[in-house]
């Protein structure tokens, strides 16, 4: 079996480019602004946690 003819191993390519479209837009219309909210406020104190985690806490947490 030629491998580069069969598509059962990519089933995205198998679906057409307005149906895939349109599944991904009813995928986004259905995120709402308290998801949207609560998606950045988890990014940004990762970010936060990541660089406390790198460069170490602020002397001023020390009392110093």
């Amino acid at each position: 079996m030629n491998i580069t003819r069969s598509r059962s191993w990519m089933p995205v390519a198998t679906i057409p480019l307005d149906r895939r479209g349109r599944a991904a837009a009813r995928l986004l219309a259905g995120i709402t602004f308290e998801q949207l909210l609560l998606a950045g406020v988890m990014a940004m104190s990762l970010v936060f946690l990541t660089a406390v985690l790198a460069f170490g806490t602020p002397p001023s947490w020390n009392g110093q």
